[in-house]
This record gives C-alpha cells, sequence and structure tokens, in this order.
C-alpha cells in the first residue's frame, strides 16, 4: 500500500500518564471540544491496554469516529546498546504488542520514539542506528499491510539516537516508506507535531 504523508498536526498527546491520567474517553471529549482533530496515544512495550485507556478498545474507538477525530500513536522504548529493553524486548517487540490497539482506535500513524538507557558513544550511537535499519523496514512493511503510516520521532542532543538532520536522512534513505516526526518549537508559534 502506497501513501501519500500529509502533513497531520498531531498537537497534543493524551493525558494517559499517571500523573495527569483521565479516562480515554473523557480525553477525546475534552479535546473535540476544544477544537484538535487528533488525539496521540502513548503505546507501551507490552502493548496499549484497557487498563492505560480506561475503557475497552472498541468504547475509545467508538468515542473517536462520534467527534471525528484521528488517532495516532506513540511507542516509547528505552533501549540498551543491544537493542533490548530490560524485558529483553526489541523495538518490533513493543510495536507488534500495540497492534491490535492500533487496528482497533485505528490509528493513522504510528512512530517508536527510541530512548537509550546507557551513554554511547558517536561511533555507538551510529551503529546502533544503522543495526535498526532491519527492524525498521520490517515495521514499515507490518504497517503497509495494516494500513497505518510508520515511522520515527527524532531526539534532542541529550538522547543521542537520531539526533540530527543528517543522521535521520541516512535512516530515511536506508528504509523506504519510513517517516518522522518532526516537533515544532513554541518559539516558532506552534506547538504541535506534524507528521512529515
Amino acid at each position: 500500500m502506497a501513501f501519500s504523508k500529509p502533513t497531520l498536526q498531531i498537537g497534543i498527546n493524551g493525558r494517559f500518564f499517571p500523573e495527569q491520567w483521565r479516562p480515554a474517553t473523557e480525553e477525546i471529549a475534552f479535546l473535540s471540544t476544544n477544537g484538535f482533530q487528533a488525539i496521540q496515544f502513548l503505546g507501551s512495550a507490552t502493548g496499549l491496554s484497557t487498563a492505560i485507556l480506561g475503557a475497552p478498545l472498541p468504547v475509545v474507538a467508538q468515542a473517536l469516529r462520534d467527534t471525528g477525530m484521528t488517532a495516532v500513536m506513540e511507542v516509547n522504548v528505552h533501549i540498551d546498546r543491544h537493542v533490548r529493553t530490560r524485558d529483553n524486548l526489541s523495538p518490533f517487540d513493543a510495536l507488534y504488542a500495540n497492534l491490535d490497539a492500533i487496528r482497533a482506535l485505528p490509528c493513522t500513524r504510528v512512530y517508536w520514539h527510541l530512548v537509550p538507557v546507557e551513554s554511547l558513544k558517536l561511533v555507538e550511537q551510529e551503529a546502533l542506528e544503522h543495526s535498526l535499519q532491519s527492524q525498521l523496514a520490517t515495521a514499515v512493511a507490518l504497517a503497509d499491510e495494516n494500513g497505518f503510516c510508520f515511522g520515527l520521532e527524532h531526539n534532542t542532543p541529550a538522547f543521542t539516537l537520531f539526533n540530527s538532520a543528517a543522521r535521520c536522512r541516512v535512516a530515511l534513505d536506508a528504509v523506504p516508506g519510513l517517516s518522522f516526526v518532526r516537533l515544532l518549537s513554541a518559539l516558532n508559534g506552534y506547538t504541535g507535531s506534524p507528521w512529515r
């Protein structure tokens, strides 16, 4: 399936973090009432669950349909130099664990935010990014099969992986169909997250 990837201004993360949690149906109603057109869900390494959402997936999906909102998903994956989580999962494992939720909501765009859990030298960072290329290609293929667009969120310099335009370009050239999320600064007058 080929995607034309128009820009989507995500605008806001759903408040599904423990310190700010609100049930997904209430969050959708709030965002819709305030003019938002898209909501970002936070996938977990073990999959987006009813406990995180506060309602079963079909109920959340119906709330999205009723308001006409678009769902996207960020899957935060904290990885070591061997591209594994503390639970010995790969980034692709984390994506696959969220596939039921991605399909059910449905999410039009899904991306990894990869965060290293250890300090890495530049050569190690670049080697790790290179070693991710096969998982990125598999993720893009899974996305094509399931009707969503897959990408990565670049990092700030402090988080080392995919933290420069040049290194993002290497990944884009190596993995056809891969996208990146571009974060725009509030200093530029906009605080959303357009998808590129």
